[in-house]
């Protein structure tokens, strides 16, 4: 695996700690509906579906990324890297043992 995946897999473990699970899953669904030719548009869907600017800027600066320096991963895998960190948020939460990420 390529570090565009490690840079997915962090960003996404950083996102579902900072944002609720319904937010992350608002972005999860319209990744998972792209086919990743008209990254304007996917960027511009995205945007639109975030209740709060806070939550905008958070999700954009991880698709900004993904795109500056991961731009090979596709959509697909962007989305299951986030549904993945939000269901071991949530276990990590269940628990409550505080799990840390990667570089924590």
């Amino acid at each position: 695996m390529g570090g565009g995946y490690l840079l997915i897999a962090e960003e996404a473990w950083r996102l579902a700690k900072a944002l609720p699970s319904p937010v992350v899953q608002a972005v999860i669904a319209r990744l998972g509906r792209s086919d990743g030719t008209d990254w304007g548009t996917l960027r511009a869907e995205i945007a639109q579906a975030l209740p709060s600017p806070h939550y905008r800027s958070i999700v954009i600066g991880l698709l900004d990324r993904w795109r500056s320096e991961a731009g090979s991963v596709l959509p697909q895998s962007v989305a299951a890297a986030l549904l993945t960190a939000t269901l071991a948020e949530r276990l990590c939460d269940g628990v409550q043992r505080g799990c840390r990420g990667v570089n924590s």
